[in-house]
C-alpha cells in the first residue's frame, strides 16, 4: 500500500466520476423521499472519503495512459526556473501553487467562520438574544435567535457550544417565523454547518477542479431538500401551503447581495429560480411517488458503492521504456528460468545460466507473486 502522484491523480479522476455520477442519479431518478436524500448526502461524503484516502493497494492493476501522462510526467519535469540560486521544475512550481490557494482558501474560510462565531457572541452579550429551545439527536438543544442587519436572508449557524438563528432586520408574521424556526432548527440539528465547512475545505483543497463546485452547489440544495422534507413530515397539506408560501416569501425578500456578505457560509438560498422550483416541486408533492419501487431507494447506493470500490482497484500511471543499454543486459526470467534464494544478508536471484543476482525484498516478494518464482530459504 503506498501514496504517489499517480495516486493523487487517479483519486481525482474517480472522485470526479463519482460525483458526476451522483449528480446525474439524482437528476435522472428524481427521487425524494427522506430514505433516498439522506443516502445521497452520505454518498457525498464518502467522495470526501476517496479523497482523504488515495493510496493504492499493492494489486491494483496498473493503466497505463502514454498519451496524456507522459506529456505531463516531461512538462512536470522540465526545469522552469534554474539561475544558479534556485532550481524549480515544473512540479515544483505547480506544488507551491497548489499549497499557496489552497492555504490561502482555507485562511479565508475558517478565519470566516471564526469571525462570525466571534461577532455573534459579542452580539448575544451585549444585546441580549431570545433563546429557542429544540430536540437535538442527543436532547434538548438551545439556539439564540438573533435580529442582524447586513443579512438578507434568515439562516443559522451551529458551533462546538453555542447555536444561532439569524433573521435579517424585516418583518415577519408568526406564522412565518414558526415556519423559518423549524427550518433552521432542521438545519442545527442535521449538523449541516459542519457538513458546509467539510466541503468547503474540500474546495479549498481541489480548487482546481470544477467538479468539486458542483458536489459543493448540488449538496447545499440537497441539505435544503432534507430540511425542507423533515419540516413538512406529518403536516396537513393547508399546513404545507403555509411552509410554501413562507419559503416563497423570503426567496423574494432575498437580495442578491447576501452572496456578498461575511455571512454567506450559513445560507443555502440562492437566487437559483430552478432549485426554488425543485423545492416546491417536492414539497407540492408533484415527484413523489408513494409506491416508488425499492431499486429508485437503493441504486443510489449501490452504483456509488460500485464505483468506489472499482476506484481502488486500479491507478494510472504513465508508460516506461528503460533504457536500450538496460534492455541489452535484461535478462527474461520466469519460475521455470529461475528462483530467489534468502539468505540471512538478503535476497540473490539465480538464473538457469548459474548467475545470481542481488535483489531487494520488494522485488523478490513481486517476482514470487507476479511471476510465482519460487522463494528458498537458505
Amino acid at each position: 500500500m503506498q501514496i504517489t502522484i499517480y495516486s493523487f491523480l487517479t483519486t481525482v479522476f474517480w472522485s470526479s466520476i463519482l460525483i458526476m455520477l451522483l449528480f446525474s442519479v439524482r437528476k435522472i431518478l428524481r427521487s425524494y423521499d427522506a430514505f433516498n436524500i439522506q443516502m445521497l448526502i452520505f454518498m457525498y461524503l464518502l467522495c470526501l472519503v476517496r479523497t482523504i484516502f488515495p493510496f493504492e493497494p499493492d494489486n491494483a492493476k496498473v493503466i497505463e495512459v502514454p498519451e496524456v501522462l507522459n506529456r505531463l510526467y516531461l512538462a512536470a519535469n522540465g526545469r522552469l526556473i534554474d539561475n544558479g540560486l534556485v532550481s524549480l521544475c515544473g512540479y515544483d512550481c505547480m506544488v507551491i501553487l497548489w499549497t499557496g490557494v489552497a492555504v490561502i482558501l482555507l485562511i479565508r474560510l475558517l478565519g470566516n467562520y471564526y469571525k462570525v462565531m466571534y461577532e455573534l457572541r459579542v452580539l448575544r452579550q451585549k444585546k441580549g438574544a431570545e433563546e429557542y429551545t429544540f430536540q437535538g439527536r442527543s436532547g434538548k438543544r438551545t439556539a439564540y435567535v438573533i435580529e442582524l442587519s447586513g443579512i438578507f436572508s434568515p439562516m443559522s449557524i451551529g458551533g462546538i457550544r453555542s447555536n444561532y438563528i439569524l433573521f435579517p432586520e424585516q418583518e415577519y408574521t408568526g406564522e412565518q417565523k414558526k415556519w423559518i424556526l423549524q427550518h433552521e432548527c432542521n438545519h442545527l440539528q442535521n449538523y449541516d454547518t459542519a457538513v458546509k465547512v467539510l466541503i468547503g475545505i474540500f474546495c479549498a483543497f481541489f480548487w482546481f477542479n470544477p467538479v468539486a463546485y458542483l458536489m459543493k452547489r448540488d449538496l447545499e440544495q440537497t441539505l435544503e431538500i432534507r430540511c425542507d422534507i423533515r419540516s413538512v413530515a406529518g403536516l396537513s397539506n393547508e399546513q404545507k401551503a403555509d411552509y410554501m408560501e413562507t419559503l416563497l416569501s423570503v426567496f423574494r425578500q432575498t437580495d442578491g447581495d447576501a452572496y456578498n456578505c461575511r455571512y454567506r457560509l450559513m445560507s443555502c438560498l440562492s437566487r437559483d429560480e430552478n432549485g426554488l422550483k425543485e423545492r416546491m416541486e417536492i414539497l407540492s408533492g408533484a415527484l413523489t411517488d408513494q409506491k416508488e419501487k425499492i431499486r429508485k431507494k437503493i441504486m443510489p447506493g449501490i452504483v456509488s458503492m460500485t464505483v468506489f470500490m472499482m476506484s481502488y482497484t486500479c491507478v494510472f500511471q504513465t508508460h516506461y521504456l528503460p533504457p536500450e543499454e538496460e534492455v541489452q543486459n535484461a535478462v527474461m526470467v520466469d519460475k521455470n528460468t529461475a528462483q530467489i534464494v534468502m539468505r540471512t544478508d538478503g535476497f540473490e536471484l539465480i538464473t538457469s545460466d548459474g548467475i545470481c543476482r542481488r535483489i531487494s525484498r520488494k522485488t523478490a516478494e513481486l517476482m514470487e507473486r507476479e511471476e510465482g518464482i519460487r522463494v528458498i530459504q537458505e
